[in-house]
């Protein structure tokens, strides 16, 4: 499964595509099956393909109709009905981006978090950094540049969350992101000074891809694939006005392996944390 993300979320995306599913095998017509929820056709459908919301207590109906038995997969269908309602982060809603919902929900419940691209992770950029580079971005007014930074920097809790535990992130960034000046000497040593520190975490592996390194997967552009505790990984790459979500085993498949090259192309955290070293002693 692959879509843009315009309203629906991946897993009212995913809920309706188990619903549908469940309703061919049950050999049911989508016109039938509304009667018997006594919903329209045009409702039904829109649960289908995750454009209408649907909550716990509906559910249960959908089990009893379609036969659904299996006390495992009636866990997870809940789990992911009650998420995909939530809303983290509501009071920052203003100035979150219509492709950006999604993604805070997924991050906020992964257990593992594997990016690559050409910028530093904005959950691990330091708050001045942050507003340079949400700065450089396309705002209306002055104060949604802020609220979007304290945005980022409330996100980061989850590195340090101790229930649930927190999430392991494997992070490898380009060369550039250290090589790059952004807001200056003392902004750009703060920001290296936080990746040695952040480092340091058991949960957070940091990695860079030197510019010696030659072609790799990561060329065709940044990625992050994540893990959870109770649905399928998802993989997440992201434009300028949209982000793409894909859940689709032989989608993560390859991006998994694309992540794993890129790991092993890669310094390693030590030889990382000495080029960071090195970076920091030649800007001075």
């Amino acid at each position: 499964m692959a879509r843009e993300q315009a309203g629906r979320t991946i897993r009212r995306l995913r809920v309706g595509q188990e619903l549908k599913d469940a309703r061919i095998a049950a050999g049911y017509k989508l016109e039938a099956a509304a009667r018997l929820f006594e919903r329209s056709v045009a409702s039904l459908s829109k649960i289908e393909t995750g454009n209408q919301r649907i909550l716990p207590r509906d559910l249960h109906a959908f089990f009893a109709v379609y036969g659904i038995d299996d006390e495992d997969r009636r866990a997870e269908l809940l789990a992911l009905v009650r998420k995909s309602n939530e809303q983290p982060y509501q009071e920052y809603g203003a100035v979150v981006p219509p492709k950006f919902h999604d993604y805070l929900s997924l991050e906020r419940d992964a257990t593992k978090i594997s990016s690559w691209g050409e910028v530093i992770p904005g959950l691990l950029q330091t708050e001045a950094y942050a507003f340079q580079v949400v700065e450089a971005g396309q705002w209306e007014q002055p104060e949604q540049v802020e609220r979007f930074v304290q945005l980022r920097v409330e996100r980061q809790a989850v590195l340090t969350r101790t229930d649930p535990p927190p999430p392991t992130v494997l992070a490898v960034m380009g060369e550039r992101v250290v090589r790059q000046m952004v807001g200056g000497p003392d902004v750009m040593r703060g920001q290296l000074e936080h990746l040695l520190r952040i480092s340091k975490l058991p949960n957070v592996s940091i990695q860079i891809m030197p510019f010696r390194a030659g072609p790799h997967p990561g060329d065709n552009g940044a990625f992050t694939t994540m893990h959870f505790q109770d649905q399928r990984p998802v993989a997440v790459t992201e434009t300028l006005v949209s982000a793409t979500y894909m859940d689709d085993p032989e989608t993560l498949r390859r991006y998994e392996g694309a992540g794993e090259q890129i790991r092993m192309a890669a310094l390693s955290p030590r030889e990382t944390a000495s080029l960071i070293r090195e970076t920091m002693e030649g800007n001075r």
